[in-house]
């Protein structure tokens, strides 16, 4: 009886066991759940970051992309709130205050400057803010934050972005309309480059062998300092001889033109007059290793910067030379402003703000070989080496050798 009541139990066991799967199976026809696909795009390399000094929303610089298919997408808003502030997705979906975007997979732009955040208060200084969107497809939405920024009046390192690829590495100068040039001797025959709006570029002319020097003279004519010439840029694209001299050059207020050489290892100033007669005006083994003069027109003296002294020297009309600064830096281009010097260190990676006092008042970068953006400390320049400065004296162009060109917001 033991036997036939334990074979008779273990079919029961096995029968339950089969319906038990059997009800498993029908419940869901043999079909496992799965989550639905979602329609909204992810979003990737998300950055905001505090671009100029305005001190409002046209600070804010935003970028982002959009992963995954867009075609369903319905809208596309940005949002700003305080960061301090606690917001839900739904009080992000119900705000009035946004901006709306056109539907693209990649975004890299600049805020107007009346933008507001959720709560209808202006963008301003000294508030840390947090970025978000919100896209909506046709059957969902969802909220993404980009992330937070606080705006601030301090110097920041940026990259246009131009709408071709152009490397450069010599001097930089810039028109009243804050059109900038730049030369580039590492193509030969030269090429000049002309960027406006911080984004559409140009060649004016590739046929400037040797070009390293940039400059306008009193007219507002464009000249080029190349190999063996100082040349006038033209219009169109052609040139004109102005004088057989190279290297830098700046003009007095008498018209005046005078010029250093450091690619010929010269140690002499030369001036040349309206009728373009040319003088060895000054010669001093103090002067040798010059990369630029410049004229200081309110205190009628010159500057010179020198590559191998790491030093700026100051010549009055009566030829006197004194040194307002020597440093361990090896000096690239320089540029000044009524009463202040910006200078590249070449191998020192960093930019260098010089007062008249002779004193370094601010070093821009981090002292690493770099292009990345950031806060005057954060950012880094690889060989940065031209330098120009805008006419209001509100921003700074670098050119790092063989790199991109920079943007310093002063």
């Amino acid at each position: 009886m033991y036997v036939i009541k334990a074979k008779y139990i273990s079919g029961i066991l096995f029968t339950v066991l089969l319906i038990a799967l059997f009800n498993s199976c029908s419940e869901d026809d043999g079909v496992s759940e799965e989550s639905p696909i979602s329609t909204i795009p992810t979003v990737s390399s998300p950055s905001v970051m505090d671009y100029n000094n305005y001190g409002n929303s046209a600070d804010i610089r935003i970028q982002f992309r959009l992963n995954g298919n867009t075609d369903n997408l319905v809208s596309l808003k940005l949002f700003i709130s305080k960061a301090a502030s606690e917001v839900s997705e739904e009080d992000i979906a119900s705000s009035e205050t946004f901006v709306s975007l056109d539907i693209n997979p990649e975004y890299d732009f600049q805020l107007d400057s009346m933008i507001r955040d959720m709560d209808g208060d202006a963008i301003t200084e000294n508030i840390n803010y947090s970025i978000h969107l919100l896209l909506t497809s046709s059957d969902e939405e969802d909220v993404r934050t980009l992330g937070e920024l606080s705006i601030a009046d301090e110097i920041v390192v940026t990259t246009p972005t131009l709408d071709r690829n152009t490397t450069v590495g010599e001097d930089i100068i810039i028109g009243e309309d804050n059109t900038v040039y730049v030369c580039n001797a590492g193509d030969n025959p030269g090429t000049i480059f002309k960027i406006e709006n911080d984004q559409q570029v140009s060649v004016l002319t590739n046929e400037v062998e040797g070009s390293w020097q940039v400059n306008f003279d009193n007219n507002g004519n464009l000249l080029v300092g190349g190999e063996n010439q100082y040349l006038v840029l033209l219009d169109n694209g052609e040139t004109s001889i102005l004088n057989s001299l190279k290297g830098s050059s700046t003009f007095d207020n008498d018209g005046y033109m005078y010029v250093v050489d450091y690619v010929s290892g010269g140690s002499t100033i030369f001036r040349v007059s309206p009728e373009n007669d040319i003088e060895e005006w000054l010669t001093d083994p103090r002067l040798d290793g010059p990369v630029n003069i410049h004229y200081d027109e309110i205190r009628d003296r010159f500057y010179v910067t020198n590559w191998d002294a790491g030093s700026i020297l100051i010549i009055d009309k009566q030829k006197n030379i004194t040194t307002l600064i020597e440093t361990e830096h090896s000096f690239g281009h320089s540029t000044f402003r009524e009463d202040r010097f910006f200078v590249t260190s070449y191998f020192g990676h960093v930019v260098l703000e010089i007062s008249l006092d002779g004193e370094i008042v601010t070093t821009i970068g981090s002292f690493v070989d770099g292009n990345s953006d950031g806060k005057a400390n954060e950012a880094s320049f690889s060989l940065p080496n031209g330098i120009g400065i805008t006419p209001d004296g509100t921003a700074v162009y670098v050119s790092c050798f063989g790199g991109p060109i920079r943007k310093i917001i002063l």
